[in-house]
């Protein structure tokens, strides 16, 4: 007999969440013995809560299917107009080519693909960031009472001078359950390493944060994944091992490297955890941004509706008026929630962020949707369409505000941290070259002189600030997630040849001090390379690539943009007023320079109309670019008129937001290629012959070298990897012949 025909959704499969670019993969397999007749998508929209009627889509297949294969194809969903929290409903039905008793029909289940609200995806996000910060102050609130517990453990050990007996064996037991506790700890560490990346990959899907700060949360994931270093478990491994074989020396020494492995272990914990509480901060202030410029936008939406409406239906908009007034004072609640997490950050001194609070906390935009609402419900259509419009207007300069200082804060924040690695990489040169000299004049002396004890006294000054630039990089490495993880145990090694080579000067054992010296001056050098690696590294995020990069053009718009924004401004009696009438005093002068700022926005209007052309109508830039140019002509020709109102400012700053949003886009865009070009590939790989021993051994011919390569004219950009390259032979050299290579190289 002829079956019915059978029709499996392979993809996605099940109920799902739509992300920016509103594209939908669908993959069927049908089947059936005798063949088929036609392949139908149905599928109801429901937008707002009311269903449409049922839409039904042909779907047409290779002639080469006869009776089984699958067929794939993006729906495009873009087109159906949804709005958050819309959804829609949909089916296949496959019809088999029975012609005796009439086509036979399977239906696969129903499935849902849902756009969430703005604050579904803020809240998501928003509990995975709290959730992962309270488990990692959890685990490093046990790894810091497994290490005291460790501690007292090593004591006892190291008090005891008879062999095991029973008492020895209860210790024992305790420490391999500590081992394991600790090992429990570092499983837990790695997991939430693959949690966050997958929280990473969502959010970018579902593009609520800028590229910028995307790249931050990634550095911090990787640094989870170096929590639990190699020699950690190495050190764990030896524990184990030694508590096996009962032997009191092993334990003692597997003891001592697993106590120095467990404190590096926990300070790379301590400082993840910072790094996540700043970025908590700053995922609330984009957030809070983002639920800003939406209400600005339902606003105008609200007042474009009340302006088409007939007197009888305005009642019936009161429920959405009312709705954006709730929102609003349930955001400017949000600015306590803000103000806590700074506090936890060490953020609370921040001008700009108290500002950006401020901006929220003191409009009175409410006030006006409140008076909006009563007059809608009254049928009182210019007094809503005036209340509208100073809400929106006060909308708009609040999100303005929050914008200006969100930016500001991240470009101070920016200018610090180089700042500091700047000063830290001065500060690592100098302290090598101190100890290239101090190692010079203890070569010359006689092992038995007197005066190396008055080398060790200077060496213990140097030992001292060598401290004080690990204390430096420690800190800074809670700042910025780009600081090289190894930073800390350079420095930290630096520290203990320094405090060897201070020993070994004080008892007159110059071989030992100059083996230590010359330990210490390697350690700096390395550390000054990765501090360089490292500011590279954060130029690199904050840039967002070359300035011929279409994101870094955008953002260069935008603030631009936001300096025309602020001058105008500036330049009328009030924000949003207008400019003095010809002949009241100053008004030629302000003319001028208000034609002055028209031809500045002309330029930015010139440069977005030339990246509209670049991208066309992609949708991976969000808010039209071309759209946004044809809104700043309509600026621009104000601004040559001197014809600069409220209708301008208000215009201005949509333009500035939606200038925003579309960089956002593009960074997030920018961002997913990158992540994309980072996946580990496997690439045949050409490895050059290893250099010659006469060529390492002669020291004279590799500095020639160096100078002779510098100034060949290479390209500005090519020097430092030429000098690193140099600076690697010369310290495999002096690993060789005991010379110290040169500190400034």
């Amino acid at each position: 007999p002829d079956e019915f025909p059978s029709i499996d959704v392979l993809r996605p499969g099940f109920d799902v969440n739509l992300t920016e670019e509103m594209m939908l993969p669908l993959k069927v397999r049908i089947f059936d013995d005798y063949g088929f007749t036609s392949l139908v998508l149905k599928f109801t929209v429901v937008n707002r809560g009311n269903p449409s009627e049922e839409h039904v889509a042909v779907i047409h297949f290779p002639e080469r299917i006869k009776t089984e294969g699958e067929i794939e194809f993006n729906w495009d969903m873009d087109k159906l107009d949804l709005f958050p929290g819309d959804y829609v409903s949909y089916l296949f039905e496959i019809a088999d080519n029975d012609k005796i008793s009439g086509p036979k029909i399977t239906k696969s289940r129903q499935f849902i693909a849902r756009l969430p609200s703005l604050d579904e995806i803020i809240t998501d996000a928003e509990t995975e960031t709290s959730g992962r910060i309270s488990q990692t102050e959890n685990m490093l609130r046990r790894g810091q009472e497994l290490a005291q517990k460790m501690q007292n453990a090593a004591r006892k050990m190291k008090s005891q001078q008879q062999n095991m007996n029973e008492g020895d064996w209860q210790q024992q037991k305790e420490m391999q359950g500590l081992a394991e506790k600790n090992a429990e700890v570092l499983d837990e560490i790695e997991k939430n390493a693959q949690e966050m990346e997958k929280s990473i990959e969502k959010l970018n899907e579902n593009a609520l944060l800028s590229r910028e700060i995307m790249e931050r949360m990634q550095e911090i994931q990787k640094l989870f994944e170096e929590v639990a270093t190699p020699e950690m478990k190495a050190a764990q491994e030896k524990l184990r091992e030694a508590l096996k074989s009962m032997d009191q020396d092993k334990m003692r020494q597997a003891m001592e490297d697993y106590q120095l492995s467990q404190e590096e272990m926990l300070k790379r914990l301590e400082r993840t955890l910072a790094l996540l509480k700043k970025m908590q901060v700053m995922q609330k202030m984009e957030a809070m941004m983002r639920k800003a410029e939406q209400l600005t936008e339902r606003q105008e939406a609200s007042n474009k509706n009340t302006e088409q409406s007939e007197n009888e239906k305005l009642p019936s908009l009161t429920k959405e008026e009312n709705q954006i007034k709730s929102e609003l004072e349930a955001l400017q609640k949000e600015s306590a929630e803000l103000k806590q997490m700074a506090k936890e950050a060490k953020m609370e001194e921040s001008k700009e962020l108290q500002e950006f609070s401020e901006a929220l906390e003191k409009t009175d935009a409410g006030l006006d949707m409140q008076e909006m609402s009563e007059s809608l419900n009254q049928k009182q259509k210019e007094q809503a369409k005036e209340k509208g419009k100073k809400a929106h207007s006060k909308l708009a300069a609040m999100t303005d505000q929050m914008q200006q200082k969100f930016s500001q804060l991240k470009g101070g924040d920016k200018e610090k941290i180089q700042k500091q690695m700047r000063a830290s990489i001065d500060d690592a040169n100098y302290l090598s070259r101190n100890q290239e000299e101090l190692l010079k004049k203890a070569a010359a002396l006689d092992p038995q002189s007197s005066m190396l004890r008055d080398l060790a006294a200077q060496q213990q000054d140097l030992n001292k600030s060598c401290n004080g630039l690990k204390n430096r990089i420690s800190e800074l490495g809670k700042e910025s997630p780009f600081i090289a993880a190894e930073l800390n145990a350079l420095v930290e090694q630096a520290t203990k040849n320094m405090d060897l080579a201070m020993q070994g000067l004080s008892e007159k054992q110059q071989a030992q001090a100059k083996q230590c010296q010359q330990g210490a001056m390697v350690n700096l050098n390395e550390a000054s390379i990765r501090l360089m690696e490292s500011m590279d590294q954060q130029k690199q995020c904050d840039k967002g690539g070359s300035c011929s990069n279409p994101m870094q053009q955008l953002e260069k718009m935008c603030n631009k943009q936001s300096e025309i924004n602020k001058q105008s401004q500036g330049m009328c009696n009030n924000p949003g007023g207008s400019n003095p009438k010809p002949g009241q005093e100053g008004a030629d002068g302000q003319r001028e320079a208000m034609q002055r700022l028209a031809g500045e926005q002309g330029a930015v209007r010139k440069s977005m109309e030339d990246l509209a052309r670049e991208f066309g109508n992609s949708r991976q830039v969000l808010g039209r670019l071309d759209d946004i140019a044809s809104e700043m002509k309509e600026v621009e020709e104000a601004m040559a008129t001197g014809e600069v109102g409220p209708a301008t400012t208000e215009k201005q700053l949509k333009i500035y937001s939606r200038m925003l949003e579309a960089s956002r886009s593009l960074q997030r865009r920018d961002f997913t290629e990158q992540r994309k070009a980072n996946t580990a590939t496997q690439t045949a790989t050409y490895i050059p012959p290893g250099l010659s021993n006469d060529i390492l051994n002669d020291r004279a011919n590799l500095e020639d070298r160096l100078r002779q390569y510098l100034g060949n004219g290479y390209p500005k950009q090519y020097e430092e990897q030429i000098k690193a390259y140099f600076k690697a032979l010369l310290q495999i050299q002096t690993q060789s012949t005991g010379t110290p290579a040169p500190a400034g190289l």
